[in-house]
C-alpha cells in the first residue's frame, strides 16, 4: 500500500491551520537555497527501494548521505492539522555493518530529520507575512533509479544506462556494473560518442595544478627555476575557449623581480598551427 507521508511544519509562535499548513507542503521549497533541502512530502511502501540523502546517519556502519536499502516497515501519526506523516521508517540496508538488538542484520530505523527555513505565507487583507518554519520528514528518496552520482562507489548487478553523454560519466555508469551480462545499454553507441574532447576548463585546472606543483618544488628546493603565476581558473572565461596545451616557460632571467609563465595556446581559429600565439602573465611583486 502507498503511503503519502506529508512533512510535519511546526511554527514557534502558533499552531498552522489546515490550509497554512497544505500551502507550505506544496511550496517549492527547491528554490530555496539550502543544503538540507526537507520535501514536503514523500512516497512510501513496503519493499520500495529507497536512497538515504541530507545526512550522514552513521559513517561507522555505512549509514551516510547515498546509501541504498529497501523499505521494510513504515511507522506512521496524525499531526493537528490532520496531515499523515512518517515517525520512523525501518530500512534494510544490505551493505551496511547495522547489527541492532531484536532486529534482523542491516535493519535501521530512519528517524525524521529536522530543517528551519523562512518563507512567506499570505495573511489577512491581502498582505503577505514571513514566517520561520521548522520541519520534520524523513530523509529519505524512491531510488528506483539513481544518477551515476549517486552510485558512486557502488557494484551492482544490473545497471541500466545510456552511454550518449560520453567522456568520464560514460564510464562511471557502465563501471558499476558487476558482470557484462548486467550492463543493459539503452540506445547503440560508437566510440566518437565515448572519446568526446577533455572540456577546456578542465585542461585549465590541471593548469593550476601543474602551477602549484611548480611552485612547491621550487619553494622545497628540489627544482631550479623561478616561481610561475597560479591562474585563477574561473577567471579564464577568453583563454579556456581555445586552451589545448599549456607549457611554462622555466628560461627567465634571474633579473626580474615579477613572476612570469608563458602559457602556449594553440586555437583551431589561428592562422598558422605550426606558430601558436603565446601570452606573456605576470602576476604583481
Amino acid at each position: 500500500m502507498l503511503i503519502v507521508c506529508a512533512a510535519l511544519d511546526k511554527l514557534s509562535s502558533c499552531e498552522l491551520s489546515y490550509a497554512e499548513h497544505e500551502t507550505l507542503l506544496w511550496s517549492n521549497v527547491a528554490t530555496l537555497k539550502a543544503a538540507c533541502i526537507l520535501p514536503g512530502y514523500v512516497m512510501l511502501f513496503e519493499g520500495m527501494p529507497v536512497i538515504l540523502r541530507v545526512h550522514n546517519l552513521s559513517t561507522d556502519l555505512g549509514i551516510t548521505n547515498g546509501s541504498q536499502g529497501v523499505v521494510c516497515k513504515i511507522f506512521t501519526a496524525v499531526c493537528p492539522a490532520g496531515f499523515t506523516y512518517a515517525s520512523c521508517v525501518l530500512v534494510e540496508f544490505p551493505y551496511s555493518k547495522v547489527c541492532l538488538s531484536d532486529l534482523p542484520k542491516g535493519y535501521y530505523p530512519i528517524l525524521p530529520s529536522t530543517w528551519t527555513f523562512t518563507t512567506s505565507i499570505d495573511c489577512a487583507e491581502e498582505k503577505q507575512e514571513n514566517i520561520c518554519v521548522t520541519r520534520y520528514q524523513i530523509p529519505i528518496q524512491p531510488a528506483f533509479a539513481v544518477m551515476g552520482h549517486s552510485a558512486g562507489g557502488k557494484t551492482l548487478p544490473q545497471v541500466l544506462i545510456n552511454l550518449h553523454e560520453g567522456g568520464f560519466a560514460a564510464y562511471v555508469a557502465a563501471s558499476h556494473a558487476q558482470t557484462c551480462k548486467g550492463l543493459c545499454i539503452t540506445q547503440p553507441v560508437t566510440v566518437d560518442f565515448l572519446n568526446k574532447q577533455i572540456p577546456s576548463d578542465l585542461l585549465v585546472e590541471v593548469w593550476c595544478f601543474e602551477a602549484i606543483e611548480h611552485n612547491t618544488l621550487v619553494k622545497c628546493r628540489l627544482y631550479q627555476g623561478p616561481f610561475v603565476l597560479v591562474p585563477d581558473a574561473e577567471g579564464e572565461k577568453t583563454l579556456t575557449q581555445a586552451l589545448i596545451s599549456v607549457q611554462f616557460n622555466t628560461n627567465i632571467i634571474s633579473s626580474l623581480t615579477k613572476k612570469h609563465c608563458i602559457v602556449e595556446v594553440y586555437s583551431n581559429d589561428h592562422d598558422d598551427e605550426d606558430s601558436p600565439a603565446k601570452m606573456s602573465v605576470a602576476s604583481k611583486t
